[in-house]
């Protein structure tokens, strides 16, 4: 559902791009994902090194504001889970939009989700359970700074806070204890560093990486009431992306 908003959202902002204020840029890149998520007592923490596919677009006004949309999937395999590595998949979606404030700085805000999959795709022996789905989802801010060495050269720092939701899904429990569905929240920090170089007025290519970690607290399960202990989730993404402006 907030996909679908947030596409729609930019659709209806690309129909300004007409203007001569405004700017299309589309972009597309690579990244690789450092991920680890422990769900408390009971479970190693997870740890996987998820390889994805990155696109999105962005909208520019000449007067400083831009509205950014992106998502990025892939898969991998997961360790410190079951017995053996097995599957992991990781999808990812931002909606955000900024606002000039001179001197480099930019102040934006935006909305965020993510949907991770654990499976036990070689149907292990494990007292575990067969499949585990985390879906995380909220509200950021935060300050972005922008060194500008000259036309083509340029590096940017930013950090944000989250407010997010975060709930997972325990499935076809080998126990036979049952499903548990579980949801918390949490206050995290995101930062990110970026490298970008411009051989002309229009491509650019960048290079970076962001950091993110947040901690769910008061994680309650849904059907019994009962509680369970916080649930930590860490990112480290190292990303490559071109994009282009009209």
């Amino acid at each position: 559902m907030f996909k679908k908003t947030a596409i729609t959202t930019v659709l209806a902002l690309a129909s300004l791009s007409a203007s001569a204020d405004w700017y299309v840029q589309p972009k597309v890149g690579y990244e690789s994902r450092d991920y680890e998520i422990s769900f408390g007592e009971g479970f190693d923490p997870a740890t996987a090194t998820i390889p994805g596919l990155v696109v999105g677009i962005s909208l520019i006004n000449s007067s400083g504001w831009y509205a950014d949309f992106e998502v990025s999937t892939g898969d991998d395999e997961v360790s410190n889970f079951y017995l053996e590595d097995d599957y992991i998949e990781r999808d990812d979606f931002t909606l955000s939009t900024g606002w000039s404030l001179g001197n480099g700085l930019t102040l934006f805000t935006g909305f965020t989700g993510a949907d991770t999959t654990i499976e036990n795709q070689k149907d292990q022996a494990t007292a575990g359970y067969n499949e585990v789905k985390f879906r995380s989802e909220g509200f950021f801010g935060g300050l972005a700074k922008t060194f500008s060495f000259n036309k083509s050269h340029s590096l940017s720092v930013s950090a944000a806070i989250g407010v997010m939701e975060g709930s997972y899904q325990l499935n076809d429990a080998r126990d036979g204890s049952g499903n548990i569905d579980v949801e918390g929240d949490s206050t995290g920090y995101s930062a990110n560093v970026a490298y970008s170089y411009r051989p002309g007025n229009s491509l650019t290519f960048t290079v970076g990486v962001k950091g993110q970690a947040y901690t769910y607290t008061d994680m309650q399960d849904l059907n019994t009431g009962a509680f369970y202990v916080d649930t930590e989730e860490t990112l480290t993404n190292v990303f490559a992306k071109t994009s282009y402006t009209f």
